[in-house]
Parts: structure tokens; C-alpha cells; sequence
């Protein structure tokens, strides 16, 4: 698509001249929930995520991802879509969905504007018949354990699951409590799912429960014990995996690179 360049310029642009309004609806969903969106991060996210395409086997599929409400992975996840050349339809599960309808109706303009076919829809509630789901090419559940297991039981061949969002943290030294809490508090703030596991003994009790459902998406250890890390990488199965560092700036180049839809 030879308009993708001006699609990211014109994209930088917009969010920054609807600042305020995006702004105004980050405010009318905090009655519930704390979030301040930075438009600085939208617009690094563009000029990131521009950098990272890749070869696409799924042009012109419809695709439903169903998410928490990251509104910074919902604009993640649209422009791969528009990388891609598939339709996404994009399901908010929990919260903020006046923002993330806002990023989305940015970007749909600027799509109906450079006359690209190409839609980028929100949505709720897309899981309640089954009839609905079956028009999707794909169903991809992003972090969203219990939808995604109750989705598994409608036995549809197009469903996937993406841990995405969810980070295991393991810390047995008070020398690394600081930096747990901190991981903790950028978890919050960004919805992510965050599961501790403060009642296993050893980094090998840890391994054997974080393996023990298959693949996850962040796996942070911070350990006193004297282990090689590399060992340990290989013994995780963990998209990325930290040992006995901050992973925050490292995690948020990767996951803004990753490859979210194929």
C-alpha cells in the first residue's frame, strides 16, 4: 500500500490536534478507573510500530481481537491492520471504551480519507452468539484467560490465544523489592494482568508452575539464588523473559514490535 506513509503522518498529526478530546474522554472514563492517556506515547507507537512491518499470509481476512481496553494496544493492534490490509474488529472487554473508540475514530477517517478499504471497528458483547462469531476469519483472545476458555468449549477452529498483556513475576530477595513494586505499578497503569508467586520456594518450583499451561507472554524472576540466566531463559517457556532486571524499557520496544495478528 503505497499511502501507508502518509497514513502514519497524517496519523501523528491527528492525535495531536485532538489532544484535548481524547484527553476529555480519557477523563469521562476515569469515574472508574485511573488511566491518563499521553498522546507522546501514541505518536512513539506509530513511529515504532511503522518501523516493524512484516510479510502478511492474512490480507483481507476479518479478524476479532478481544481485548481488556489498552487503548495503546488497541492502536498497536490497528495500525498492523493496516500493515496487513485486514479488517479487524476490535472487542473491549473491560474499560476504557470511550477512549479506545476515540483512537479508533481518528483512525478511521484518515483510512476514509486516503480512500483505503480497510475498516477498523469497536465493538462490545461480540461473544454472546455464536452465529456472530463464525462470520470471523479469526478470533484472536488477548489476555483474557476466562473468555478465551469459555470460547474454547464453542469449539470454533478459528480461535487463538495471545497471553499478551499478562506478566508472572517471581522475587525472593529484598534487594529486588523495589523493582517489583515498580513492575507492579506499570502493570496496573497499563492493564496488564499480573500474577505473583510469592508462596513457591525456589526458582524451580517457579518454573514448573509458570510451564505448566503452556507459552506466557512476561516472565519476570528476581532471585538471589546463583543461576545462570541463560539457563534459565531456556527453561521458561515465556515470550520475553527478565532476570534480575527492570524490564520496563526493554519490554515496551518488544511489545510494540510484536507481531500481533497471524
Amino acid at each position: 500500500m503505497d499511502s501507508q506513509e502518509e497514513i502514519w503522518k497524517k496519523l501523528e498529526k491527528s492525535i495531536e490536534r485532538n489532544k484535548r478530546i481524547l484527553e476529555k474522554l480519557n477523563k469521562i472514563d476515569n469515574e472508574y478507573y485511573s488511566f491518563q492517556i499521553k498522546t507522546s506515547k501514541l505518536i512513539k507507537i506509530i513511529k515504532l510500530k511503522e518501523q516493524s512491518k512484516k510479510e502478511s499470509e492474512i490480507k483481507g481476512k476479518n479478524i476479532l481481537v478481544i481485548h481488556s481496553g489498552n487503548p495503546y494496544l488497541t492502536l498497536l493492534l490497528a495500525i498492523e491492520a493496516i500493515q496487513k490490509e485486514i479488517n479487524i474488529t476490535i472487542d473491549i472487554q473491560e474499560t476504557m471504551y470511550g477512549l479506545n473508540s476515540g483512537i479508533v475514530k481518528i483512525i478511521q477517517e484518515i483510512l476514509n480519507e486516503e480512500n483505503v478499504d480497510i475498516t477498523i471497528n469497536l465493538e462490545r458483547d461480540t461473544i454472546n452468539e455464536k452465529d456472530n462469531l463464525l462470520k470471523f476469519d479469526k478470533i484472536i483472545v488477548m489476555g483474557e484467560r476466562d473468555i478465551y476458555k469459555l470460547l474454547k468449549k464453542r469449539n470454533l477452529k478459528q480461535l487463538s490465544y495471545n497471553p499478551s498483556g499478562n506478566i508472572e513475576i517471581y522475587c525472593d530477595s529484598e534487594k529486588f523489592q523495589e523493582i517489583e513494586e515498580m513492575i507492579c505499578e506499570i502493570a496496573d497503569y497499563n492493564f496488564m494482568l499480573m500474577e505473583r508467586y510469592e508462596e513457591c520456594e525456589n526458582v524451580e518450583e517457579v518454573i514448573e508452575q509458570i510451564n505448566e499451561y503452556g507459552e506466557k507472554d512476561i516472565v519476570v524472576i528476581l532471585t538471589k539464588q546463583n543461576i545462570s540466566k541463560e539457563e534459565l531463559r531456556k527453561k521458561i517457556k515465556g515470550k520475553y523473559v527478565y532476570i534480575n532486571e527492570n524490564p520496563y524499557k526493554q519490554m515496551e520496544k518488544d511489545k510494540i514490535k510484536e507481531d500481533y495478528l497471524n
